[in-house]
C-alpha cells in the first residue's frame, strides 16, 4: 500500500472515530470510559495522518518549483509572500 493510501487511512479512521464518539446514545451503550477511548484513539490517528502528510510533503520540499504555485493566484496576501522570493 502506499504511503498516500496509509495517510488517508489514517485520516479516514480518526474520522470515523470523531463521528461515532458524539453519536446520540453511543455513550450509554458503550460507557462513558470507553466513549472517552474512542475519542483518544480518533485524536492519535488523526495526529497521525497529519504526520504521514507532513512527511509525504517534506520529502517534496527540496524540488523544483515546490512552494511556487501559491504564486500564481492574484491575492493581497500572497503578493508579499510571492515578492519577497
Amino acid at each position: 500500500m502506499s504511503r498516500e493510501r496509509w495517510m488517508a487511512l489514517l485520516f479516514a479512521s480518526g474520522s470515523t472515530c470523531f463521528l461515532i464518539g458524539p453519536f446520540p446514545g453511543y455513550a450509554s451503550l458503550v460507557g462513558a470510559e470507553a466513549d472517552a477511548v474512542t475519542f483518544f484513539v480518533g485524536s492519535v490517528l488523526f495526529t497521525a495522518g497529519g504526520a504521514a502528510q507532513s512527511s509525504l510533503a517534506f520529502s517534496e520540499r527540496r524540488s523544483r518549483g515546490a512552494g511556487r504555485a501559491a504564486c500564481g493566484q492574484p491575492s493581497s496576501s500572497r503578493l508579499a509572500l510571492c515578492s519577497s522570493k
